[in-house]
C-alpha cells in the first residue's frame, strides 16, 4: 500500500519546476504591471489622492 502510493506520487514530484517557473513569471508580470500602474500614478499630478 505505502509502495503504490509513493509510485502515484512520484509523478507529481517531478514537474514541480515548470509550475514554479509559471508562478515566477506570473510574478515578473504583475511587477511589470505594477510599475506600469506606478509610472502612470508618478506621471499624474497628485491631487490629494490616498489610496
Amino acid at each position: 500500500m505505502i509502495y503504490l502510493y509513493r509510485s502515484l506520487n512520484a509523478p507529481e514530484a517531478t514537474p514541480a519546476e515548470p509550475d514554479v517557473m509559471a508562478d515566477s513569471d506570473d510574478l515578473a508580470c504583475r511587477i511589470i504591471s505594477l510599475q506600469k500602474r506606478i509610472a502612470r500614478l508618478d506621471s499624474k499630478p497628485s491631487q490629494g489622492e490616498s489610496s
